[in-house]
């Protein structure tokens, strides 16, 4: 029982974290501009059989031509290579950019948040039950 609840605030923190991680870039990225898909890299986690793909993403910006892998990669690719897609990018570091649209990031903070309640509940409910 406590264990579920451990977990479950671990969890928690980990939402909390990457949803403050998420609103600190995107509160930098101020620049709006268009950007294309240019290619995607393949990446494999060391236990799974099915890869992620992160697009690779090409826009201007006044200091030059941008050409800089995403954060954020899933699969299927959300994208197809020269599709057309709206940036926001960091002005101070023009490599750091949001894809427009993309809810990746948000769909992984509610799984979290999400996994957490649940293990609060159990925690809870197990706790209640049995006291």
């Amino acid at each position: 029982m406590y264990i579920l609840i451990f977990f479950g605030i671990i969890f928690i923190c980990l939402g909390f974290i990457n949803w403050f991680r998420f609103n600190f870039k995107k509160s930098r990225c101020a620049e709006q501009v268009e950007g294309i898909i240019v290619d995607y890299i393949e990446k494999y986690n060391s236990d799974s059989i099915t890869p992620s793909y992160f697009p690779v993403v090409q826009y201007e910006t006044p200091s030059g031509i941008v050409t800089q892998k995403s954060s954020t990669g899933g699969y299927p690719a959300l994208y197809e290579i020269n599709d057309k897609i709206n940036i926001c990018y960091n002005p101070n570091k023009t490599n750091e950019f949001i894809i427009q649209g993309d809810n990746t990031e948000k769909t992984f903070t509610i799984i979290l948040f999400s996994i957490g309640i649940v293990f609060e509940l159990i925690g809870l409910f197990i706790f209640i039950k049995y006291n």
